[in-house]
């Protein structure tokens, strides 16, 4: 169609957020949030806190810092 174009700068945030995570597991790091502008990949186990997933940090797991909704 005459005018249009593709943005990929979708898949480019979403192939960013996959390298970020095989990076962190090969680290050993087997709980993380990564986000980059609307695309996001969790991994490991995080605490259930009304219907939703709660993430702490290292140093102080209780302090939450992030949450995102369940599907």
């Amino acid at each position: 169609m005459p005018g249009m174009r593709i943005d990929v700068g979708g898949i480019g945030k979403g192939y960013a957020v996959d390298r970020c995570i095989g990076i962190l597991q090969s680290l050993g790091i087997t709980h993380a949030l990564v986000t980059a502008g609307g695309d996001s990949r969790i991994i490991g186990i995080a605490m259930a806190v009304h219907g939703s997933s709660a993430f702490g940090t290292r140093t102080d797991p209780n302090k939450i810092v992030d949450t995102a909704a369940a599907r």
